[in-house]
Formats: C-alpha cells, structure tokens, sequence
C-alpha cells in the first residue's frame, strides 16, 4: 500500500483530498502544482504549466476517496499536450487470468509475451476507452476552456497497446506512479539533462524524492518494436470504469487536448488490475 499512503501524504502537505497528479512529455521532470483544475503537465517542446505541454511541465495533486486513491497523467510527444491524475474508487482486483483473449491484439515475440493473454474483462475496458476517446474526437470537446473542433477516430495499435499494457502492469506491481520506468537502482536526478537518451526524470510517485532516470513512453514503445517518438501518454489510476477514467482525463486540460490532437492517428491502451491503487490505467498515441 506504499502508493497509497505517498498520495494521502501528499494530500495532506497540500491541503486538499487524496488525489495524485502528474504530468510529463518526452523528457519531462515533476513539479508540484496546485491543482486547481485538476491537470497538469506537457506534451509539447516549451510551453508548460496547467493548462498544458512542455517538456518539463507536472504537478500533482488529490482529491477524495475514502478507500483508494490514484490518479491520471499524461506525456506527450512533439506536438501533444499534457495532463494530471485523478483519484478514484480504489480497489483491489488481483491481477491475471487464465481467460485472456490471446495474442492477437499485441504482436507476437517475446516483447509482449507477459501481456498477450489479457482477461477478457480488462481487454474490454481497454477497448471501451478507444470507444469512448472517438466518440469525444468526433463530438468535438472544449479543452480547459478552448474549443477544439471533432477530428479522425483513432485505430487500436498493437504495439502501442503492448506498450500500455506493460506499463500499466509495471506500476502496479512495483508500486509507482510515473511515466518514467521507476528503479530503485537508477541513478537519481533533478532533471531529464542528467539522464541518459531515452530517460526521463520522474518521482516514483507524486512529491516523492530522490527522483530518478527512468525508460521515457518513446523508449517504452520502441522496445516493443513500435515507432520511434511516439512519446505521447496518459496514465490514470484509482477508477474502475473505463466511463470514471475518461471523465478524469477530458476534464484535464492536456490529457484532453492530447485525445483531442488531430495530428494523431493511433493509441494503444493498457489497463491492469491490482497494486495500491487498484486500477492503473495507460494511453499511448502516435501520429
């Protein structure tokens, strides 16, 4: 339960309910934020803060639950824009199951392998996201106050959901909550300048210290024999319901704007049951 108790100490230092946030892009460094909208964090290459992008934008924040907490953040490519966490209904499924839909919807290999057979319930939520993501595309969405205009649906990508999956996975069974891969060993940081190429610097969750290099979503994705600089993403944890996620990341400024970018045309979801939080939650795009 380490997660969980990092997010309620968080909460407490800042004075408000029990909800993480986090915000990231290809390289990207946590700051804390006041969460007023519940976002934070950065897609693009300078522009930062609340309201979106920049390579060194974040924050985090809480909010209320009385059993689980967690959260939803988002990273974004070069021209994505970024997000926050938001907490949920907790939970404590257990992870696996012998009734995965197969591999076909990740590629074959080794890469994937861990996550080809998926329970056929959390391939269902994964799937209800990209449902729920193109409904929004084409309906059009106001982003933080910006009206952003209905755009092309997105396709499922198999690499990019294996990517998701994995990640999602990981931080549920190693108890962080980043966009950079959390390893104890790492070398600590204060900025993704001192981490090797393809490394970001990030907390293992929310205000947590030392920070430390960890694989960035673009080095993630290219592990899995995905594109190169398909940087973008978004990780949710706490909600349950693919419904309660999506309504956390459309209410975020820059998760928003990232499922509302028109330049991008595929995703890949992830979704994991177990860990601190319950539900972990992984989106990645690519144009």
């Amino acid at each position: 339960m380490q997660g969980l108790f990092h997010g309620r100490r968080l909460a407490r230092a800042l004075g408000i309910g029990s909800l993480v946030v986090l915000g990231c892009s290809l390289g990207c460094s946590v700051d804390v934020d006041d969460g007023s909208d519940g976002a934070s964090g950065g897609a693009g290459p300078s522009s930062g803060g609340v309201d979106g992008g920049g390579v060194s934008s974040g924050g985090a924040t809480s909010g209320g639950a009385t059993q689980g907490s967690g959260g939803l953040t988002e990273s974004g490519g070069a021209t994505g824009t970024g997000g926050s966490d938001m907490n949920g209904d907790g939970g404590s499924e257990a992870s696996g199951g012998a009734d995965g839909t197969g591999s076909d919807e990740v590629p074959d290999g080794a890469a994937c392998a861990d996550v080809a057979d998926w329970p056929d319930d959390w391939s269902a939520r994964e799937d209800e996201i990209l449902t729920l993501v193109n409904e929004h595309r084409a309906a059009g969405a106001n982003c933080g106050g910006e009206a952003r205009p209905p755009v092309e649906p997105l396709s499922m990508d198999p690499h990019l959901r294996c990517a998701a999956r994995l990640h999602s996975m990981d931080m549920a069974e190693r108890d962080y909550f980043s966009h950079g891969t959390w390893d104890e060993s790492a070398d600590a940081c204060s900025n993704d300048g001192q981490c090797a190429s393809g490394y970001t610097c990030q907390p293992r969750t929310s205000g947590s210290t030392p920070s430390r290099c960890g694989k960035s979503p673009s080095l993630r994705v290219q592990e899995v024999g995905g594109p190169m600089g398909a940087g973008w993403e978004n990780i949710a944890a706490g909600n349950s319901t693919a419904a309660d996620t999506m309504n956390q990341w459309m209410n975020s400024t820059g998760h928003c704007n990232n499922i509302m970018n028109g330049n991008l045309r595929t995703i890949g979801v992830g979704y994991y049951g177990g860990g601190s939080f319950g539900h972990y939650w992984t989106q990645g795009f690519d144009n």
